[in-house]
């Protein structure tokens, strides 16, 4: 049997698993859909193609469709010639096209539906085989402390609760090294993973060399600062959330 033909076909198969995969990596976990090899990418992404193929091909037969996967099989094991399957292809082309168009839609939905579902149970938090490699994103947000082995004098389940992240990053400039205190706007993370950059918010500025109670930070103007990870030093993240006074006033306190 021509090698090309197995290769095409393998390739096919493969395509609901790595759309699955498209639509489950998204928005702040979407840098985790590359990986750094091919075989990574088929030993995720051919059992997931192997489910959901089973899975249309059973609705399928329920609901009265013949889909002669013999033919198939005989051709993976070379056991009949590729005219005799491109014919069959020919007849079907039809059924072949709305069968496979459907199949992909549905992997899409399930993808992203199925990622939703390990998101809202919380189960990337409570089981390590479901947690997502962004790191950052459990940082920023605080709900590494929902993680099983985080023991912390912080109450568990405080990632509802926070309304605001403050960072303090220390930073190397040609200046010395600086202090930028805000609360984190937004952040990036390269193809890689690791972190890119952080923006800033409401952000003031001190030199580590007078730091003490005495110096007072600089309100630096403007509305978002950008600081690239070359040039941090290391974070410090602090946890808010906004207390409603019985006056209608609102105050800032720290979780913890």
């Amino acid at each position: 049997m021509n090698i090309a033909i197995t290769g095409l076909l393998v390739f096919f198969f493969l395509i609901p698993g790595l759309i699955f995969r498209k639509f489950y990596f998204t928005e702040e976990f979407s840098k985790e859909y590359f990986k750094q090899s091919y075989f990574e990418l088929f030993f995720e992404a051919f059992p997931i193609a192997s489910v959901l193929y089973f899975l249309w091909l059973l609705l399928a037969f329920l609901l009265g469709h013949n889909i002669d996967i013999i033919l198939l099989g005989k051709l993976l094991m070379g056991q009949c010639q590729a005219v005799e399957v491109f014919q069959h292809i020919q007849n079907q082309s039809a059924n072949i096209f709305w069968f496979h168009f459907s199949l992909y839609i549905f992997s899409g939905f399930s993808g992203y539906g199925f990622k939703l579902m390990v998101r809202s149970k919380k189960w990337d938090r409570k089981c390590k085989i479901f947690r997502f490699k962004n790191k950052w994103h459990y940082l920023v947000k605080g709900e590494i402390y929902d993680f099983p082995r985080i023991i912390s004098p912080l109450r568990k389940n405080i990632a509802k609760d926070i309304e605001a992240v403050y960072v303090d990053a220390l930073v190397s400039t040609d200046e010395g090294t600086i202090i930028y205190e805000g609360v984190i706007f937004d952040y990036e993370l390269s193809n890689n993973g690791s972190l890119e950059y952080i923006l800033l918010t409401e952000v003031e500025r001190r030199y580590l060399k007078d730091d003490n109670y005495n110096s007072l930070p600089y309100k630096i103007p403007g509305n978002v600062l950008f600081i690239s990870n070359s040039e941090i030093i290391n974070l410090n993240f602090t946890y808010w959330y906004f207390e409603q006074w019985n006056n209608g006033k609102v105050q800032p306190k720290m979780i913890g």
